[in-house]
């Protein structure tokens, strides 16, 4: 804009040319332009910049006064009615809906007293133009220091902080200064509060210093010793307090925030694995304080794998932390409550009665029963299986009651959403003894390499050619050689089915190499939880010179279910190797169908007893026909082992069973007659 614009709305351009040059005789030099109507008006001020906008006496009715005063508000023109005191007619319309300026046409002296005060304040508005940039970068610059300084800098006003720098957000455990906007500092600051306000209110109101030594509370109701310098100062037009917050130790306030996260879960604020077995193994034992019981829980949401399939990370991650703060509002304040795994909470309770205790269960049972969020396509309800151990006089140390309470858990979340105190009877009879008695049996016999290999023919009831071999493993004994079944449990509970697995899998590659036929290996639920064991197979699968389509490997089904996810990542990394998966002791658990959905196995292996005396339980046969046929649908063929007699194999046949396996089957003949039998 080079000089002051006057748009003039009249009749003929003659009186913008009058106006003009009684400005220019007045030795004023402006832009005076003219318009005849409203589109005329519109056109100008589109093109050019008016300041001030003359609706003169001489108008024509083509350019009504109301539209045209509009026009000029739209354009931030002032607004100024030329009249004659003859006829008001204009000036009473302008001035009933507009805020306008009104000029008398027969006194030229108000016309040049409003163009000289106008062009006096552009003049003032182009000369401080060329300052604003350099404030604008002056402001940038001060934002720049306040930002980059190592002091806790914040300003307020009336209390309350106004302005804040990141040292002094991350020192108050705020994210931003939304968070502290609305508070007081005497809510986060003392110095005896008393004194503290009365400082504030003084320099507030007559500016000058003054030093303070302060104790700083943070949101978490930590605290430390801290040295304030405080000031009045201006900013934003008003007088301020500002602050500079030193902490007076600063690397011992750093250790603790150091040793807090260390310590923290960072999604749900709870205590993190390494802080809960750091705190009970700092004080095992008897109960203080009158507390005669105390129990430790071991919990997770049930189906949380397949709900985070479903969620996307941020959802899971709200639906853990969800789930935490239930969690803790079920738990008193003396009880230990933390995050132990990615889906995994634990909790250790000391009451002065084992009912309490019981009802602390029941308590975490129903915090756990809430809707999981919405997974985008249908309400997903989720609640939670709780294994409970008694922590008492006979267990000495917390690690053993870890392992009862996750024996416990694993009992719950086959039924889902319940709670299962641990038994000792129970776990003995599953290998579980405290004793160790099955660990060194087992050690000793892998010392001795007393784990050998059988194969046991599966074979293909519609005539297929293809040899396909299941192995099983035997550990020699004295009173004679055992089975999987009964040594498995033991070894798995202590942590040695991956040691059998990989000293038995080695002598099976060499014999299986350039065999050509298919072989089923079993592995251990430790093995699927060990996340070096395919990178060793790698290794062993080229040592041996094995192709790896030949290998099948097996999971017994209630540890896939048990340990979803490892499951999971072990079928995939097998896939990768090229190796296919198979699943053992399939039947009617919670969730197995569920578990065939997503693992989408090439196999499975029927539980025992669900082929046990077929012919003569029609709610098996029931159940088998269901089993074969979702399996199948999914391209997963069924495999029923130890078939006893010709009767069994044909009502398999029936159900729709092709791949059989048991010493009966010896007797090739008969599979003729069976396969042209009914079904």
């Amino acid at each position: 804009m080079d000089s002051l614009g006057i748009l003039v709305v009249g009749s003929s351009p003659e009186c913008a040319e009058e106006i003009n040059s009684l400005l220019r005789n007045h030795g004023i030099l402006v832009r005076v332009s003219f318009a005849a109507d409203c589109r005329g008006v519109r056109d100008r001020l589109q093109a050019e910049r008016a300041d001030l906008l003359i609706y003169d006496v001489s108008a024509p009715v083509e350019a009504p006064v109301d539209e045209v005063m509009a026009l000029g508000e739209a354009a931030s023109a002032m607004n100024c009615v030329r009249f004659s005191p003859a006829a008001p007619e204009r000036l009473i319309e302008a001035a009933a809906g507009h805020r306008c300026i009104t000029l008398n046409a027969d006194d030229n002296q108000q016309l040049l007293g409003l163009v000289e005060t106008l062009l006096r304040e552009w003049q003032a508005a182009k000369r401080a133009r060329p300052m604003q940039d350099p404030l604008r970068d002056l402001q940038q610059c001060y934002d720049t220091l306040l930002d980059s300084t190592a002091d806790a800098v914040a300003l307020v006003h009336e209390g309350l902080h106004i302005r804040a720098n990141r040292v002094y957000l991350d020192l108050m455990r705020a994210a931003n200064l939304d968070e502290l906007a609305a508070v007081s500092v005497l809510e986060r600051v003392e110095a005896s509060s008393d004194r503290l306000r009365t400082v504030l209110s003084k320099l507030q109101s007559n500016g000058g210093e003054c030093d303070l030594a302060v104790t700083v509370s943070t949101p978490g109701h930590d605290a430390f010793e801290a040295d304030l310098a405080c000031r009045g100062v201006r900013f934003g037009g008003e007088q301020c307090v500002h602050l500079v917050l030193r902490p007076r130790d600063e690397h011992a306030r750093l250790q603790t925030e150091m040793k807090r996260l260390r310590e923290t879960d960072p999604l749900t604020q709870l205590p993190n694995r390494h802080a809960f077995e750091q705190r009970l193994a700092e004080s095992p034992g008897p109960a203080p304080d009158g507390y005669e019981a105390a129990a430790l829980y071991y919990l997770e949401l049930d189906g949380m794998a397949e709900l985070a399939r479903q969620l996307d990370p941020p959802a899971s991650d709200e639906l853990l932390a969800a789930l935490a703060a239930r969690l803790h509002a079920a738990v008193g304040d003396d009880d230990l409550l933390a995050r132990y795994s990615d889906h995994g909470f634990v909790v250790f309770a000391q009451r002065k009665d084992s009912g309490s205790l019981q009802r602390l269960g029941d308590a975490l049972l129903r915090a756990g029963a809430n809707p999981a969020p919405d997974s985008g396509t249908e309400q997903t309800t989720a609640g939670i299986s709780i294994g409970m151990a008694w922590a008492n006089g006979e267990v000495s140390a917390w690690e053993a009651w870890l392992r009862q309470a996750r024996s416990a858990f694993n009992t719950a979340a086959r039924a889902g959403a319940t709670l299962e105190r641990y038994r000792p009877e129970q776990a003995a009879a599953a290998g579980d003894a405290p004793d160790g008695h099955w660990a060194d049996r087992i050690r000793q016999a892998l010392d001795n390499r007393e784990f050998y290999s059988v194969q046991h023919s599966i074979i293909n009831l519609e005539g297929e050619t293809e040899g396909l071999f299941e192995n099983r493993t035997q550990m020699r004994a004295q009173g004679g050689d055992l089975p999987p079944e009964e040594y498995l449990p033991a070894a798995e509970f202590h942590g040695l089915g991956s040691n059998i697995d990989r000293h038995i899998i080695p002598g099976l590659l060499g014999a299986i190499s350039g065999s050509g036929d298919r072989h089923i290996i079993n592995l251990s639920r430790n093995s699927a939880q060990d996340f070096s064991f395919t990178a060793w197979l790698s290794q062993q699968l080229e040592q041996h010179a094995v192709i790896p389509s030949q290998l099948i490997f097996q999971i017994a089904t209630p540890a896939a279910i048990d340990h979803r996810e490892e499951t999971q990542r072990l079928r995939q990394e097998l896939a990768a190797l090229g190796c296919g998966f198979a699943m053992a002791e399939y039947g009617d658990q919670p969730g197995s169908y569920r578990l065939l959905e997503t693992m989408r196995p090439a196999l499975v292996k029927l539980k025992a007893d669900l082929t046990r005396d077929l012919p003569d339980r029609p709610d098996h046969q029931d159940l088998v026909r269901r089993l074969t046929a979702r399996a199948r649908a999914l391209h997963t063929e069924v495999i029923a082992d130890d078939i006893q007699d010709a009767s069994a194999l044909a009502m398999l046949w029936q159900c729709g069973i092709r791949w059989v396996a048991g010493e009966f089957l010896e007797d090739m003949p008969q599979l003729e007659n069976i396969r042209s039998g009914p079904g």
